[in-house]
């Protein structure tokens, strides 16, 4: 860091800001571009891992929002050097949870005995992708945990419960 930079920059706070509104405007346009049947066929027929990902998507910049306004105005604790990777990345976690969520879905449908052909409706899929991307770390350990109970799998050091979200 710079002598005239400090971890209040705001040069930071402008960029990762910016960053944060470029993903919310993609989200919505495919969003947009999804609902009037825009796409490539190839990807209008991923409907629902489309949909899922976008929605895990919004919930992660929801969170980024979140994390701007608290860590910036309410706490004055922003340190853009140390936390801009979190900033970044943290859309392409929450959009990847979401896209594969459905799956946990589906399984979690099998778990509580309904039949093979039972789904949920397409707007419990979204939901459910909303809460997996804005609570990244936790549906971690969920998920590593019925992993565990389910199928034996040891828990990884990758989801502890004292992660920041």
């Amino acid at each position: 860091m710079s002598d005239q930079e400090s971890p209040m920059n705001p040069i930071g706070i402008k960029r990762t800001i910016a960053y944060v509104l470029l993903w919310l405007a993609l989200i919505v346009a495919v969003f947009a571009a999804r609902e009037t049947r825009s796409l490539p066929n190839w990807l209008l027929q991923l409907d629902r891992p489309l949909g899922t990902s976008l929605m895990g998507a919004l919930a992660g910049v929801l969170y980024l929002i979140r994390g701007i306004y608290t860590n910036f105005s309410v706490f004055s604790t922003w340190d853009f050097e140390r936390w801009w990777p979190w900033y970044f990345l943290r859309p392409f976690a929450s959009a990847i949870l979401g896209g594969v969520s459905p799956v946990f879905v589906e399984m979690g449908l099998m778990a509580f005995g309904a039949p093979g052909t039972a789904t949920a409706s397409a707007p419990a899929y979204l939901a459910v992708a909303f809460i997996v991307g804005l609570n990244v770390a936790r549906s971690l350990e969920r998920l590593e945990a019925q992993a565990k109970e389910k199928l034996g799998i040891k828990r990884s050091n990758a989801a502890e419960s004292n992660d920041r979200e």
